[in-house]
């Protein structure tokens, strides 16, 4: 389900691109002609509108075409995941990890399996007020008893890799998306 919403979403974000690429293309035109027209001479004329998509190429672009550059999309399209900040919020971040490894030790330690909502309890009970988890399923609705985990803390984030036995945490800072948590992608 979160696959077909990612999908859903990136095919919604390339439509609003290319509609506002055409739209400004068309101001562009519009602005071209009437700068180079008299106002007695101006007469009503329609410009052709792209009829769709191409991927920009080296040679001439086809007639109703709206050229788009393939590999920037895919590089932006990861863009969301990246981490940012400055390296004294980085090692203020990084002063957090012990008291987010302690508030959930006890639940880790013990190897039985735990739900995402008893992660979040523990970590509110520690006086953390922002927790995001990847929740109790995972990408194709199937139970799950491992979480990602993202804390806010001064500086930034911890986040990291939470199941029964296992504790695996990092600091940074917050995703471009916002937030500490990188979701799960397709």
């Amino acid at each position: 389900m979160l696959g077909s919403l990612v999908t859903i979403l990136a095919v919604g974000t390339l439509g609003a691109v290319l509609v506002l690429g055409a739209v400004a293309l068309q101001l562009d035109t519009w602005a071209d002609r009437s700068a180079n027209q008299p106002a007695a001479a101006a007469s009503p004329t329609v410009s052709p509108s792209p009829t769709g998509a191409c991927p920009a190429t080296d040679d001439d672009t086809p007639a109703g075409c709206l050229p788009y550059d393939p590999e920037a999309l895919m590089r932006s399209n990861d863009a969301y995941r990246q981490r940012s900040s400055t390296p004294e919020d980085a090692a203020l971040a990084a002063r957090s990890v012990p008291a987010v490894e302690a508030a959930l030790a006890a639940l880790t330690g013990s190897g039985a399996t735990f739900r995402s909502q008893d992660v979040v309890d523990a970590l509110t009970a520690a006086g953390f007020a922002t927790v995001q988890t990847t929740g109790d399923t995972d990408v194709w609705g199937d139970g799950t008893t491992a979480f990602g985990i993202g804390v806010s803390v001064p500086g930034g984030c911890v986040f990291g890799d939470v199941r029964p036995g296992v504790l695996a945490l990092e600091s940074g800072g917050p995703i471009a998306d916002g937030g500490c948590l990188e979701m799960p992608s397709h």
